[in-house]
């Protein structure tokens, strides 16, 4: 406290104190500020925009659509996600929904909504095959082919011209096919190589890359850019069918 004989002046006893006060404090601030020896400074946060918060939300898959042709009514429809226990909603049927694969000689009755593959070196006779896609890279004979979507003729098939008759044919890319007699099919899609004649009821399709040799009678035909084509066209509205009876007709 001040001295009563002088005002304005500080004795000796209140100096020190005041002194030890501000020491005190400084080694408190000295104390909180630095860290311990030893301890890694913590990493300042980066600042984060507005843009970059998340959102509160993520990508959900959805599941996959099924185009189903009942093999029992014919009834066609659509079912997303697992086949199991597959219904038509139509005629009540249970359908089987696996696929089928065949690696060596066959002969019985498939159905099924699933995908049938006639591997190379397969031989499949006096058989009657359903299904939604019906892949063949063997031999095929004397079968009746009832695919609900296409059948694929890969490298190596070997087919009677009359099953192909009212389906829809696809040759895949990457595949070599030769035919030695014709086939008459509803429509072809064409986006590999194919050596035969050809008599499409409705169109002949070949895709960018597409390479064909042989006969083409058809009432429409589109050939992208890129595709090669060496053929003899026959390009008209009528059925093929129609104008083989026409001919034999007059002749």
């Amino acid at each position: 406290m001040a001295r009563a004989d002088k005002n304005g002046m500080i004795d000796g006893y209140m100096a020190v104190q005041s002194v030890r006060r501000s020491s005190g404090r400084q080694q408190e601030r000295d104390h909180t500020d630095a860290p311990e020896k030893g301890t890694p400074t913590p990493p300042a946060e980066p600042a984060t925009s507005a843009r970059n918060q998340p959102h509160g939300f993520g990508h959900t898959a959805l599941p996959t659509k099924h185009e189903i042709h009942c093999y029992a009514c014919g009834y066609r429809f659509t079912v997303t996600g697992s086949l199991e226990r597959l219904l038509c909603p139509k005629c009540k049927e249970q359908l089987h929904s696996g696929d089928k694969t065949i690696c060596g000689p066959y002969s019985g009755t498939i159905q099924t909504v699933g995908t049938v593959t006639i591997h190379s070196g397969a031989s499949v006779t006096d058989s009657t095959i359903t299904a939604s896609v019906i892949r063949i890279a063997g031999e095929c004979k004397k079968t009746q082919l009832n695919p609900g979507v296409r059948v694929e003729l890969q490298t190596g098939a070997a087919v009677d011209s009359a099953q192909l008759e009212t389906v829809d044919v696809v040759i895949p890319a990457d595949q070599n096919v030769t035919l030695d007699t014709e086939i008459y099919c509803k429509s072809l899609q064409l986006m590999g190589t194919l050596r035969a004649t050809v008599r499409a009821r409705e169109s002949v399709h070949m895709h960018n890359a597409a390479v064909f040799h042989g006969k083409i009678q058809s009432p429409g035909l589109v050939v992208e850019e890129g595709a090669a084509l060496r053929a003899e066209l026959y390009i008209k509205p009528e059925s093929p069918r129609s104008n083989d009876s026409k001919d034999q007709a007059k002749g």
